[in-house]
């Protein structure tokens, strides 16, 4: 399958789509699928896969992971797949200089969808020319910034895609795809600036998820930080990236918010925008890769078991698709320096 990227160059973190239609019955089906940034693939409105920013940080310059999934319980007589794009490692502000688009500037996807009947016979849905582009309710992603999505925003033809003339060195993913691992339950704290902080008792990564109302162009701000200082909301050690929110814009409907293409590192989030905080419709949701656990150790020494279950926590935090050095300010970038001090007790935990 090739690389087809929108037509429209300008257009800001694009969904490419395609119906199709399967004339028998199926035996099972498989999507291979890749981008350039971020991708998130939805087949009837339903997410594939569980994953999280995939296809994760890639070398772009050397190669490119594709993640297979099994979608034979998606699929339907009439289908529609959607790819939702964001910017991510790919295009979005990152590196210690916080350049733009180091490695690209164009939303490009690759995918193979492939549909076995029962009689044996092979339907391949292909990204080509025939896909369609249209606009999102995103207004911006990126991850040291954060995201905003406006619900209000309508989701409009911005009309086809052409084939991209690069190539890239394709191979299927050799790790495991950052997931959803743990939901972590806040507190409410009205600070002396009479700030609304919701305090999920450690540090964790990853990001919010809000469930309830928002009126017709309310918006939500949700800011995060990892101490308080006074009693009031701190983030200044986040440097450049202190600004990097979550913001959702209301369309009058109770729904589930929640970003697409971005995580922070944080145990404290100012909610700005909400007349009243209930801490019941928030939700920390912890994300790492999905290594399996190998070693647990326990000694007879409190002290020293909570440092070891530190250090474990630590390394959940860190391992989000690569090694990282923190998961918080604007860096979240892989240390060989970091990573080999650590090496031994990292393989002995995961």
């Amino acid at each position: 399958a090739p690389f087809i990227k929108p037509i429209n160059k300008k257009l800001f973190s694009p969904i490419f789509l395609k119906d199709f239609n399967l004339s028998k019955k199926v035996k099972k089906g498989r999507l291979y699928i890749t981008g350039l940034g971020l991708y998130i693939a939805y087949i009837n409105e339903q997410k594939v896969g569980n994953a999280y920013l995939t296809p994760g940080y890639n070398d772009y310059d050397y190669y490119l992971r594709y993640q297979t999934y099994d979608i034979s319980k998606l699929l339907q007589e009439e289908n529609k797949i959607e790819v939702h794009m964001g910017d991510g490692w790919y295009k979005g502000r990152f590196g210690l200089l916080s350049i733009k688009k180091i490695y690209g500037s164009e939303y490009k996807l690759c995918l193979n969808l492939v549909v076995e009947y029962k009689d044996n016979s092979i339907l391949n849905v292909l990204s080509d020319e025939s896909w369609k582009i249209k606009s999102s309710k995103e207004v911006s992603n990126s991850i040291y910034d954060g995201e905003t999505i406006d619900y209000n925003l309508k989701e409009k033809p911005y009309g086809g895609v052409v084939i991209s003339k690069e190539n890239y060195n394709l191979i299927p993913d050799f790790g495991s795809l950052i997931v959803e691992h743990e939901i972590l339950k806040p507190e409410l704290i009205i600070s002396p600036k009479d700030e609304n902080i919701l305090d999920f008792k450690q540090n964790m990564v990853g990001f919010i998820r809000f469930k309830g109302f928002l009126e017709n162009n309310q918006k939500i701000k949700i800011k995060h930080g990892e101490i308080l200082q006074k009693g009031c909301f701190y983030n200044e050690n986040y440097r450049s990236a202190k600004e990097g929110a979550l913001i959702f814009v209301g369309d009058g409907k109770e729904r589930v918010y929640e970003p697409k293409f971005t995580f922070f590192g944080f145990r404290y989030v100012l909610i700005e925008g909400l007349k009243k905080v209930n801490p019941e419709e928030f939700e920390g949701v912890v994300i790492y890769t999905n290594l399996e656990r190998v070693l647990e150790c326990k000694t007879d020494n409190k002290k020293i078991n909570q440092l070891i279950k530190n250090a474990y926590w630590s390394q959940r935090g860190n391992f989000l698709d690569v090694p990282t050095d923190c998961p918080q300010r604007d860096e979240r970038m892989g240390w060989t320096g970091d990573a080999q001090v650590f090496l031994n007790t990292a393989c002995y935990n995961m």
